[in-house]
């Protein structure tokens, strides 16, 4: 009986050791699987954020706004707009995020322009050193970019910072009388060593299809039209060489001589202060007040992060009751006086 006993006693142990051995490989086993796939759920977490954000914007408000962009929709289709927004990894889910669930979701594409590939998020390594000094570089990367392996399924390029808030159905709006296959370019129109001037990087800028070919084939080939460095500044730099290939700087302001495309925040106008470097670089003078701005204004500038859902709120679901827009809203500028 001893003897039985102290074999259950050893078989006891032993099934324990056993047991604990087992334990210890799935515990094993499981921290290398969490060491080495660690970014698979911050992955999931990213998306999750991603979604939910998109789809409170599309709760139960949206059932009362159906059917009001079908003219919008229309348009999206003939006038197709590619958008370049620039970022950098650091800024993905801080500030890129938002702004795909926000406006960019009305470009007909969008791409991110950064220093890291995340196809969740849309965005481009274009492999240039991140910073102030490469801006100019990082422009000339993503418009390549655009030109290699976009242009023939867009008719404009977009171009605007991760700040950037743009209205893209008044865009279109407003190219909608243009064509094209005509060099040309808009934006918030800024005094430059170019005698036509330049434009506002914050503001946002666009190039028309042939603009954009002209710029990539003639320009960036030729280092006695266009700065070959990556240093450089995108503002200066990018007025010389459109000039000097013969892209034409068009007026993008309306019928009433109001600007669409803003280097600031909505709020800072109409509360009656034009910031001052504004002031000092604008290529016509700007306007402060309610009437600082077209009723149908294309972009403002330093619109951080979540702050984007506000603007978003406010351009596409507050309705003040009984106000009936009509269209056009102001009519556009004749064409004659727009490429001036």
């Amino acid at each position: 009986m001893f003897n039985n006993r102290v074999l259950k006693r050893e078989l006891s142990s032993s099934l324990q050791i056993l047991m604990l051995m087992a334990l210890g490989s799935v515990l094993s086993s499981t921290c290398t699987f969490i060491l080495l796939s660690s970014p698979v759920p911050e992955r999931r977490l990213y998306e999750v954020k991603r979604n939910s954000a998109r789809d409170r914007l599309r709760e139960q408000h949206e059932a009362f706004h159906k059917d009001e962009s079908a003219q919008a929709e229309k348009l999206a289709e003939q006038v197709r707009i590619l958008c370049l927004v620039m970022t950098m990894e650091s800024n993905h889910e801080k500030k890129a995020v938002h702004l795909k669930n926000t406006w960019g979701k009305r470009c007909n594409k969008l791409i991110f322009m950064s220093t890291k590939d995340d196809p969740l998020l849309g965005a481009i390594d274009v492999d240039v050193p991140e910073g102030k000094k490469y801006q100019w570089g990082k422009a000339k990367a993503s418009l390549k970019h655009a030109f290699d392996h976009h242009s023939h399924a867009f008719d404009w390029v977009f171009v605007a910072q991760e700040d950037t808030y743009a209205i893209i159905e008044n865009l279109r709006y407003m190219l909608s009388v243009y064509d094209p296959e005509d060099p040309i370019f808009f934006g918030s129109r800024i005094k430059s060593q170019a005698k036509q001037g330049s434009v506002s990087r914050n503001a946002g800028y666009v190039l028309s299809k042939s603009a954009l070919r002209k710029f990539v084939t003639e320009a960036m080939t030729d280092s006695t039209k266009c700065n070959a460095k990556l240093e450089g500044s995108e503002e200066r730099e990018i007025g010389e060489c459109l000039e000097n290939v013969g892209v034409k700087a068009g007026d993008s302001r309306d019928s009433l001589g109001r600007g669409r495309f803003f280097p600031c925040k909505p709020d800072t106008l109409v509360g009656g202060k034009i910031p001052q470097a504004y002031k000092e670089t604008a290529f016509y003078a700007p306007s402060a007040g309610l009437n600082c701005c077209s009723d149908m204004a294309i972009s403002f500038y330093n619109i951080n992060g979540k702050k984007m859902y506000e603007y978003e709120y406010f351009f596409y679901h507050t309705r003040p009751y009984g106000i009936k827009h009509t269209f056009p809203v102001p009519a556009e500028m004749p064409l004659s006086a727009a490429s001036r």
